[in-house]
C-alpha cells in the first residue's frame, strides 16, 4: 500500500475557501481502475483532469505543497 499526502500552507483567513475548493472538485478516481497504483493513477487521463484547474486559485497559497509518500510497512 502506498499513501501519498500533500501539505499545503494557506493564507490565514482562507481556509474555508481552499477546504471548498478540495471537496467541492471532482476527482476522477472512480474512473481509475489501478488507483491503488499511485504511478499508474499520476500518469493516467483523470489525474489530468483532476488538476486541470489546479493552479486557479494561487493566491490563497503560501509557497508551493509538500508533496509526502509512505509506503505501508504493515
Amino acid at each position: 500500500m502506498f499513501i501519498a499526502m500533500n501539505r499545503f500552507q494557506i493564507v490565514k483567513g482562507r481556509e474555508a475557501e481552499f477546504e471548498n475548493i478540495w471537496t467541492e472538485r471532482d476527482s476522477h478516481l472512480e474512473g481509475v481502475p489501478g488507483f491503488k497504483d499511485f504511478e499508474d493513477w499520476t500518469q493516467s487521463e483523470a489525474f489530468r483532469k483532476a488538476h486541470a484547474n489546479a493552479g486557479g486559485s494561487r493566491d490563497i497559497y503560501l509557497g508551493h505543497l509538500n508533496f509526502e509518500g509512505f509506503e505501508s510497512v504493515l
